[in-house]
């Protein structure tokens, strides 16, 4: 379960992802890179936006692409629009949300791993 009990505290990078597509691929495993080895530590998911039938692929997909973190389906809310983060018009997309759970960035699309990582950055409020 992916919600904002579980990541309040810590920067939070969530990843709007479809499992077939390769630009969600490529952002995943930046993602990926860049989260187990930023400082302070921060939380990602993926978000997959697909029809619920799927979920129990969802593992499988997980575990093939070495992610350190969780894979989730999206919520009905999200799917209408209606969810905290309106609509999610492309994937991927990538929201990151700071330690009190305030987004503080949306990027669409693929993104190099500077800009990631300046985003997390400035969602600790560390310097670098």
């Amino acid at each position: 379960m992916v919600s904002s009990a579980t990541t309040r505290g810590r920067v939070t990078v969530l990843a709007f992802v479809t499992t077939y597509d390769i630009a969600s691929q490529l952002v995943l495993r930046r993602l990926a890179e860049v989260i187990v080895r930023f400082v302070p530590r921060a939380n990602a998911a993926a978000i997959v936006v697909e029809a619920p039938r799927y979920a129990e692929l969802l593992p499988a997909y997980r575990d093939s692409m070495q992610l350190p973190f969780p894979v989730v389906m999206v919520d009905f809310a999200t799917q209408q629009g209606q969810g905290p983060f309106a609509w999610i018009e492309r994937v991927p997309t990538l929201v990151v949300l700071d330690r009190s759970g305030r987004e503080v960035a949306r990027r669409q699309g693929s993104l190099p791993v500077g800009e990631l990582e300046k985003d997390l950055t400035l969602a600790s409020g560390t310097p670098r």
